[in-house]
């Protein structure tokens, strides 16, 4: 209290009331300070109690005197005489408060000519502001200030009161620009500091204003006002319906429109002497968003104003003239015109009578001969969709598949003659996917007369376009250009992938009555048949028999920037070799771009035949990623690719395999720091789960769990590196970091849209956006750890070479590591030199298209899931049409693209090739 007393004492300048003022103030905030915050005490004492006494005691002095001195003294030296003097415990309070209350509300006192320059600078934006207030009068006093010291603040609002101290609410009332200081809205904040809004005098509130309900109900500091101020100019007032016409008659008629009961209705008011009409729910204040001037029910009376000025003009001009109107009443005609009126009439209800009887007796006759009887739910259902059919229409895009669907109902319903109708492609498309899904369903649903449909013979003319045969074709280029559009799309659309893949199917022979031929035997080209017959004749003395298909080796094109997924060639084959399929692949390449795509690269699996054919072109080297492609027109190499997924299955098989014993940096990768994972995380009583994907399956792995990609990509992922770290030890350490490279290496691989990276909140599944991704260094460090973890298990000594190889993951795993991390790396930075290229999805060198066409095989042949040869190659034909309408199985082990059967929006309306019909041979008779 002392203290205080001597920190007052201390300027001499200052008069005996302000002393007692201030030195009363603090002794109250140093009383209170043991129950309350000493900063929020003091700074409302200082708020309230001097202004009191002041005002009571001597409020010349202490606006001359006290103000003066305390800010002549400078601030730091009370706060210095405060620290040097007040307790250790009290300094930083007692300063926070000097600081923040005491020149805050004596720079507010002072008038403004009495202050420097630099000091009514400081003033408009004083820490007041957000202040709390407690009375009416504080809030006036404060904003006073604010807006005589800035007055840009909000230069259309002006105090209607001048006076605090006799007034006890506050008016603040908005002066329109331009228009002689009319008043147009004000604000009143009554001593409780309540906010009421009027406009013209007139109360509104959140009922008819829903401005209303977004401004604060209580008013809490200035800048509180402040804002509602602000907010209340970027409105607009609802100028209403102020039409001289719609005036004029509403003065003429406003006795019966003032009477009528319709809510509607709405009164006559003078704005500043512009006489106006207002719905009487008028909203009078918009949103500045809002793009009319008028509110809704303004809008709405307009147009019944607009209706009844009509009538009434109508009215007055037929009482004018009543003899010269068909539509007088009969009262004003004579009983000749009568007579004439009423004989037009019968005449003309006696033509309508007939038509419709006529009218009736022909449907009657037609629903006989072809009428299709309905049970009285089918009858419910046809008259519902008839009744919303056009409104159902009008609110689909044109160039939806619903929208296409029911135009071409509408129009195959009206044709007399079915041969007429002429089929969208997306119809053409959807059709073919369901008779590939059950010919005798299609059939069955065809023939129920609920829809129409386009026979099975319009269907096979688009089907048999191109003759199912094995090998290349002419035709089926054209399709892939037709496919891609070649000649308009620009450079970076004819970047393109090929996938290899090869699928078991059933071993038959089938007789083909159309061609004679026996189908089911090997083919794999001209070339490779005679050289496998020439080696047998070599090594058999008995001349060699026809092979059986056992498989079929696929060839697909996928655009790297488009939709592109094309079945392009198939080669039915047994006991397949790498070499027999190096002159397929290099003929597959050049006719592709012959066709004038760009083949970057293959994407192929770990079997040992795909490693055999990437071998051949390099023999004398270890890793071989990448050839030159003598077929680009300009020097191109091609790049060799693994598909990930598989090596993301064969990096988990490695794992849990119990003949390897993975090893690196002196501590073993095991797959018992899974497996105790998983139990304790199971156990009971563990509470939430650190891996809740990760079940049974995962660690008990079976002949089929072993193929799925989706087990092994939630094994080695992010959030089970993270949880053995937390709870395998020091020894699991080499595990979690495995499983961590393992994680990123495969997001990296796996980019399939442009959202998942965010959405997922990781940075290596986000788009490649540049030549110079930081994830193509990280894949040059992941690609030197494998080097690293080869050396480290060559200087481990005792143990054999064969020992050494279980350490490690098997060699075709890491050899398609390395493979596509080189691979990849030339990919990106060559891409994103090719004009128009701004991003990239890397999941567009997988097989998920390929594995998504062989489960479209398996799925048309139902039952028994392995097609023979004829029958794989007739599907091939469909799927080739409705690619853009099949989805892969549901259980399948890829992922579904889920795209739209509308997704190319350029391409649905252009007509599909169709087989042309053999016109009949017209006799000659001699």
């Amino acid at each position: 209290m002392e203290s205080v007393h001597q920190l007052i004492t201390t300027q001499q300048t200052l008069q005996s009331a302000a002393q007692h003022t201030l030195q009363s103030a603090a002794q109250h905030t140093l009383q209170s300070a043991a129950q309350h915050t000493l900063q929020s005490t003091a700074q409302q004492t200082l708020l309230a109690t001097p202004q009191q006494t002041l005002q009571s005691t001597s409020q010349h002095t202490l606006q001359s005197t006290a103000q003066q001195t305390m800010l002549a003294t400078p601030q730091h030296t009370l706060l210095a005489t405060a620290q040097r003097t007040l307790p250790a415990t009290g300094q930083h309070t007692i300063q926070s408060t000097a600081q923040q209350t005491l020149p805050a509300h004596t720079l507010l006192a002072t008038p403004q000519q009495t202050l420097p320059a630099s000091t009514q600078q400081a003033a408009i934006s004083v820490p007041f502001i957000d202040d709390q207030v407690s009375s009416s009068n504080n809030l006036h006093s404060c904003l006073s200030t604010v807006l005589s010291s800035s007055p840009s603040v909000c230069p259309s609002w002006k105090i209607a009161c001048p006076d605090p101290l006799t007034i006890c609410k506050l008016e603040v009332q908005q002066i329109e620009q331009g228009s002689r200081g009319h008043v147009i809205m004000s604000l009143t904040i009554d001593t409780e500091l309540k906010l009421t809004l009027h406009y013209l005098h007139r109360q509104l509130n959140g009922v008819r204003c829903p401005i209303i309900s977004t401004l604060p109900s209580v008013i809490t500091s200035v800048a509180v006002l402040l804002q509602v101020m602000k907010t209340l100019d970027t409105t607009k007032c609802c100028v209403g319906n102020s039409d001289a016409p719609f005036v004029e008659f509403w003065q003429h008629r406003s006795s019966t429109l003032h009477g009528t009961s319709n809510p509607g209705s709405g009164h006559l008011e003078n704005k500043f002497g512009v006489m106006s009409i207002h719905h009487n729910d008028c909203q009078y204040i918009l949103p500045s968003t809002k793009h009319h001037d008028r509110c809704s029910k303004c809008c709405t009376l307009r147009n019944t104003l607009r209706s009844q000025v009509h009538r009434f003009k109508k009215t007055n001009h037929d009482a004018s003239s009543p003899a010269h109107s068909s539509h007088v009443n009969y009262r004003y005609e004579s009983l000749s015109s009568m007579s004439s009126r009423l004989s037009d009439v019968h005449k003309q209800c006696h033509a309508v009578t007939v038509r419709l009887n006529q009218l009736r007796d022909k449907i009657a006759a037609n629903t006989e001969v072809a009428g299709i009887s309905l049970d009285e739910e089918s009858h419910d259902d046809i008259k519902t969709i008839a009744s919303e059919e056009f409104k159902f229409m009008k609110d689909q895009p044109k160039d939806s598949f619903k929208y296409i669907f029911w135009q071409q109902q509408l129009e195959a319903a009206s044709k007399k003659d079915a041969r007429s109708m002429r089929w969208h492609p997306l119809m053409i498309r959807w059709c073919l996917y369901i008779r590939h899904k059950s010919s005798g369903a299609y059939e069955s649903l065809r023939k129920s007369g609920c829809l129409y449909l386009p026979s099975q013979r319009t269907l096979r003319d688009y089907t048999h376009y191109v003759e199912a045969a094995a090998g290349f074709s002419t035709e089926v280029d054209k399709m892939l250009m037709n496919a891609a559009n070649i000649d308009t799309c620009p450079v970076r659309e004819t970047c393109v992938i090929l996938l290899l893949d090869e699928m078991h199917i059933k071993e038959d022979l089938i007789f083909d009555k159309h061609t004679g031929a026996m189908i089911g035997f090997t083919d794999l080209g001209d070339f490779n048949m005679h050289l496998l017959h020439f080696e047998d004749n070599m090594l058999n003395d008995t001349p060699p028999k026809p092979q059986l298909a056992k498989s079929m080796m696929v060839f697909m094109v996928r655009g790297l920037f488009t939709r592109l997924q094309f079945p392009y060639a198939q080669f039915p084959c047994a006991n397949l070799t790498g070499d027999q399929l190096y002159d397929p692949f290099w003929e597959a390449v050049r006719r592709i771009e012959t066709c004038g795509f760009k083949v970057l690269g293959a994407t192929l699996d770990g079997n040992s035949v795909n490693r055999r054919l990437i071998k051949l072109h390099k023999p004398s080297e270890d890793l071989v990623y990448k050839v030159d492609n003598p077929y680009a027109q300009e020097k191109r190499d091609l790049l060799f690719f693994s598909d990930p997924p598989h090596i993301m299955k064969t990096i988990r098989n490695c794992w849990e395999s119990k003949s390897r014993h993975l090893w690196n940096n002196g501590k073993s990768i095991t797959w018992s720091h899974l497996t105790s994972l998983y139990h304790r995380d199971t156990a009971p009583g563990m509470g939430i789960r650190m891996v809740p994907k990760i079940k049974l399956e995962h660690i008990k792995l079976t002949s089929f769990s072993k193929m799925r990609v989706d087990l092994a990509a939630q094994v080695l992922s992010q959030s089970v590196s993270s949880a053995i770290k937390l709870t395998g030890g020091e020894e699991a350490t080499e595990t979690a970091r495995f499983v961590e490279l393992c994680d990123k290496w495969f997001d990296a691989f796996n980019v399939h849209n442009y959202t998942q990276g965010i959405r997922k909140r990781k940075e290596f599944q986000e788009p490649y956006t540049s030549g110079d991704d930081q994830r193509l260094t990280w894949m040059e460090e992941f690609y030197q750890y494998l080097e690293d973890w080869e050396k480290s298990v060559e200087k481990r000594k005792g143990f054999s070479k064969i020992e050494q190889g279980t350490m490690l993951l098997s060699n075709e795993t890491r050899l398609g590591l390395k493979m596509d991390c080189k691979s990849f790396i030339e990919l990106v930075r060559y891409i994103f030199k090719i004009p128009g290229v701004t991003s990239f999805l890397s999941q567009s060198i997988c097989q998920d298209p390929l594995e998504r066409f062989f489960g479209l095989q398996r799925q048309r042949g139902g039952v028994h899931d392995n097609p023979n040869v004829q029958e794989f190659l007739k599907n091939t034909q469909a799927l080739r049409v409705i690619n853009c309408v099949a989805r892969a199985p549901g259980r399948g082990n890829c992922r579904d693209g889920k795209q739209d059967i509308t997704a190319n929006k350029e391409n649905i309306h252009e007509p599909l090739p169709k087989r042309a019909r053999k016109s009949s041979k017209a006799t000659n008779k001699v």
